[in-house]
C-alpha cells in the first residue's frame, strides 16, 4: 500500500468539510467512510468501508457501495441524521 500525500489527504479533508460543513470527524463513522472512499477514488489501495456481501446485496437492489450516495442509502445514514 502506498502512502497518502500530504496534498491528496488535504484535498480529501477540504472535500470533506465542504460536503460535512465542518471537519468530518464530527460525524463519526461517516465522516471516515467518506474520506475514505475519496482516497479510494483518488487510487490509493485502503480496505472498502463495506464486506464483499453487502456490495453484492446493495447491487442486488440496483446500488452502488462505491457511490456516497447509494453508501447512504445502504445504511440509512440520512434516516440515522433525521433522528439526531
Amino acid at each position: 500500500m502506498k502512502a497518502i500525500k500530504d496534498e491528496d489527504f488535504k484535498k480529501v479533508m477540504r472535500k470533506a468539510e465542504e460536503h460535512f460543513g465542518v471537519d468530518p470527524a464530527y460525524f463519526g463513522e461517516e465522516g471516515y467512510y467518506f474520506v475514505q472512499m475519496q482516497l479510494i477514488k483518488m487510487g490509493y489501495s485502503l480496505p472498502k468501508p463495506y464486506s464483499d456481501e453487502d456490495y453484492n446485496d446493495a447491487k442486488k437492489i440496483g446500488l452502488d457501495l462505491d457511490d456516497w450516495n447509494d453508501y447512504k442509502r445502504y445504511y440509512k445514514l440520512d434516516e440515522y441524521d433525521a433522528i439526531t
